[in-house]
């Protein structure tokens, strides 16, 4: 980047959305995160591959101290809803390296890049609802077609909150249930 030349200008030219100072991904912040395809190819689409995407997301989040409290991986993107289990957690490097352990994995018939170079991302500010986000990612293949109803879809989930908890909070509309970080009924 150039002397004077803005962030938001910088990544206009290189096509990629503008990215908030290291210090927003990490932490306790909540950050929800949609990672496509390259192409928008429905790699995914395929079980056996969805859950080569789905293995490496959890063993990452594991890795990087990162909470998933919602994720779904769709035919031709992920979504995760992330926050940090401690003060020195970075989401962004989270989602770089499991993007790159991904990648690298051996793809039958993926021939260039799996993902596209970027992502988009939201921080959840401290007013914004964690159920809203969680709503979103977990009723995105209800939404596709993929499925008939929230929990049926074997690619969604969260590492904080079972599958029941996520389905009762939603019905019930409970955002106090979520707050701001992962507790539900008293689990951190």
């Amino acid at each position: 980047m150039r002397p004077g030349q803005t962030v938001a200008h910088h990544n206009q030219m290189s096509g990629r959305p503008p990215r908030l100072p290291e210090a927003s991904y990490r932490g306790l912040a909540r950050i929800s995160f949609t990672i496509c395809s390259a192409g928008r190819e429905k790699f995914f689409a395929d079980d056996c591959r969805a859950r080569a995407v789905l293995s490496p997301l959890l063993h990452t989040a594991t890795e990087q101290r990162i909470a998933l409290l919602a994720y779904c991986v769709m035919p031709d993107h992920v979504h995760v809803l992330t926050q940090g289990l401690d003060a020195e957690a970075s989401a962004r490097t989270f989602v770089t390296r499991w993007k790159h352990a991904t990648a690298c994995a051996a793809w039958q018939g993926v021939r260039g890049r799996l993902w596209q170079r970027s992502y988009y991302d939201r921080v959840l500010r401290p007013w914004d609802e964690t159920l809203t986000a969680v709503r979103y990612i977990i009723a995105n293949p209800v939404r596709a077609g993929l499925a008939s109803r929230i929990g049926e879809y074997p690619f969604a989930g969260s590492t904080v909150y079972t599958i029941d908890q996520l389905t009762e909070a939603i019905a019930a509309g409970s955002p106090e249930r979520f707050g701001p970080g992962p507790t539900l009924r008293g689990r951190r």
